[in-house]
């Protein structure tokens, strides 16, 4: 699965092969890569 198509099929509800993630290229948007590291290590 692409990456385009993984975000697209979650935001269609479906269960997609990994999970889409966005390291922040702007400050509004995506998830810091220290807070991406904590979630890795809490989940």
């Amino acid at each position: 699965m692409t990456s385009r198509e993984r975000v697209l099929a979650a935001i269609a509800h479906r269960e997609p092969d990994g999970l889409p993630v966005d390291l922040g290229a702007t400050p509004s948007s995506g998830i810091s890569a220290s807070a991406y590291y904590n979630l890795k290590q809490h989940l």
